[in-house]
């Protein structure tokens, strides 16, 4: 993931867009997102409204890339899990 500082919110989209980076390392992407928005907002470069928008974007990615990997927990489990008797 890049570390590079963005400077423009269109820069900030196209690395919210980045569903490799997303999936790869969920938490890291997130926290590059917010921090590239605040970043944005300390340069004057988007307004208090534009940065309470990119965090409910940033937030919603990291729930979006959580629930898959979830998901992709949920189908690797074997089949009938729970049905072992123990007696």
């Amino acid at each position: 993931m890049s570390t590079t500082a963005i400077t423009a919110a269109e820069d900030w989209h196209l690395l919210l867009q980045d569903k490799r980076a997303l999936y790869e390392s969920p938490i890291a992407h997130h926290r590059e997102l917010l921090h590239q928005a605040y970043a944005l907002r300390d340069v004057h470069a988007i307004g208090q409204n534009t940065l309470a928008e990119m965090l409910e974007l940033a937030d919603a990615a990291l729930e979006h890339a959580l629930e898959r990997a979830q998901d992709e927990l949920d189908k690797a489990e074997p089949q009938g899990k729970g049905n072992v008797s123990c007696t």
